[in-house]
């Protein structure tokens, strides 16, 4: 049986890489970040198996970003992914239904309107997990005035 994390993986369904993680060279604080996102991911891709019946592919879109500024990214608490939801909206709510379920704390659950400067399609969540979570959903969406600007509000999607 498979230890984790091992050379290559975080935990059974998540690589090091997909967080931008070498694990020789990153530091030790970002890697212990990266493992505790990754217990929460394992635990919503398992409550998503429950809810939809079939295995649910998470796909880490950014993880780890050491030049990130104002971003839980830069310490290695957030990612963001996609799942075969129709729009980030939808995955959201998929996240969020799982997280209300199984009792799942996170800090920050951000979904995306299209058109903002960070996800121009709106596909992508942001998922960001703390030993203190706030369990805090927001939606971002583009400045009217400046579109390459992103708001965010507080909301349930």
């Amino acid at each position: 049986m498979q230890e984790y994390p091992s050379e290559t993986h975080v935990s059974p369904h998540f690589l090091w890489s997909e967080f931008g993680i070498a694990p020789d060279t990153t530091p030790q604080s970002v890697k212990d970040n990266v493992r505790l996102l990754c217990i929460f991911l394992e635990a919503v891709r398992a409550g998503l198996k429950l809810a939809l019946g079939a295995e649910v592919p998470i796909t880490i879109t950014s993880g780890w970003r050491p030049s990130a500024t104002h971003s839980d990214h830069k310490y290695g608490n957030a990612c963001d992914l996609k799942l075969p939801a129709s729009n980030s909206r939808e995955a959201a709510k998929l996240v969020l239904q799982v997280c209300t379920t199984h009792q799942l704390d996170f800090d920050q659950l951000i979904w995306y309107e299209p058109g903002t400067h960070a996800d121009p399609s709106g596909t992508h969540v942001h998922v960001g997990v703390r030993i203190q979570n706030r369990n805090q959903v927001l939606r971002a969406y583009p400045n009217p005035a400046n579109p390459k600007e992103t708001l965010y509000d507080s909301v349930r999607p």
